[in-house]
């Protein structure tokens, strides 16, 4: 059985959770009986760093440069349209393919329904009518998690039976290995608070710095920032006007840098108001750092009995539950022990399995 991947993730992305995802089902789902090819020309994407493509040789900036995405889509339509495959399985919700696909099979992994929920935060986002679109085409659709298929279920009216959910494992190493020079030498604060991820609208940066912040001063505690853009001035606006931008750093690191970070935390905490499923909780389980999440969405599934919760919404309650583990040390360490048990539950082994078999069953 052929199974194709295109181009959509692998050119928005250099880093990121979709399109780790994605490189881990290519490169691990062949098994002798499943085959897997990706209809791409060029790609920066780390996690496909090694993989041969057609211009990925040197050549890929000189005669593509800035234009790579449109050359992808190009040549992506070609391949959905004229190559030997049973399943195709895009890898964002762009339904430039339905055309060239026909009758073929068409398996879609839906994240999250966040720009269905909240088309507030998304005004004039294509993706919005993009989903809607690719969800009615797609003959199975993977969910990953029960409440992503929930979601499905109630707002989109898709019946059950055409849902499959497959958790994520724990597409990541950081164990120390790949350190950058700079990494290696760098000193981290004594004591800090994680945040993780991207910090625009629904992920709650915000609300999360407003009810952080007098903890700072009163626990003589550092904010580190990782992943998503460089602050933006709204940002640096709203750290200074609670007085702790001298509290406050931003870090683009790696993995191995990344997995450091959660090992030394005092704690993680993940203020977003909605996700699909939540990969940084497993990443911190991973290092045994505390977890806080909000009760919202899909974290109760993932991270169980494994995280202290606040509630959304009601001022104070990101304060006082982030406040008990400061004051607790002893409730930090039961955190981190019920962290590495609850990630026995989330492996990549059983990630792959289950999706090979889905693609095994619709051939």
């Amino acid at each position: 059985m052929r199974v194709l991947y295109d181009y959509q993730t692998f050119s928005s992305q250099r880093v990121g959770g979709i399109s780790r995802y994605f490189a881990h089902l290519y490169r691990h789902v062949p098994d002798g009986r499943v085959e897997t090819s990706l209809s791409l020309l060029y790609t920066r994407n780390v996690y496909l760093k090694g993989e041969r493509f057609p211009l990925q040789n040197g050549w890929g900036d000189v005669l593509i440069g800035g234009h790579f995405r449109d050359a992808n889509k190009l040549w992506s339509k070609v391949r959905i349209r004229f190559s030997r495959y049973d399943i195709l399985h895009p890898t964002y919700y762009n339904p430039y393919l339905i055309p060239d696909a026909g009758g073929r099979t068409v398996v879609l992994t839906v994240h999250d329904l966040i720009h269905q929920l909240f088309p507030n935060y998304f005004p004039g986002d294509r993706t919005i009518e993009w989903q809607r679109r690719m969800i009615r085409r797609a003959d199975r659709l993977i969910a990953i998690s029960e409440n992503t298929k929930r979601d499905l279920v109630e707002r989109m009216k898709v019946p059950e039976e055409k849902i499959t959910v497959i958790h994520h494992g724990l597409m990541f190493d950081g164990d120390g290995e790949g350190l950058s020079a700079r990494e290696r030498v760098a000193e981290l604060p004594e004591n800090y608070i994680l945040f993780v991820g991207d910090r625009s609208r629904y992920k709650n940066f915000d609300g999360f710095v407003s009810e952080v912040a007098p903890l700072l001063a009163e626990y003589d505690l550092r904010l580190v920032c990782t992943g998503g853009r460089e602050f933006t001035g709204e940002e640096r606006t709203l750290i200074r006007s609670f007085g702790i931008a001298d509290r406050v750093i931003r870090m683009t690191v790696s993995d191995a840098m990344l997995g450091r970070l959660y090992r030394h935390a005092v704690c993680f905490v993940y203020p977003s108001l909605y996700e699909g499923f939540g990969l940084p909780i497993l990443e911190a389980y991973r290092a045994g750092c505390p977890v806080v999440l909000t009760r919202a969405s899909c974290f109760p599934e993932i991270a169980g009995d494994a995280a202290l919760y606040f509630e959304p919404g009601r001022p104070g309650s990101m304060r006082e539950v982030v406040r008990s583990l400061l004051d607790d040390t002893g409730r930090r360490r039961e955190l981190s022990a019920a962290g590495t048990r609850r990630l026995a539950l989330f492996s990549t082994e059983k990630m792959v399995e289950k999706t090979r078999n889905l693609y095994l069953s619709l051939g």
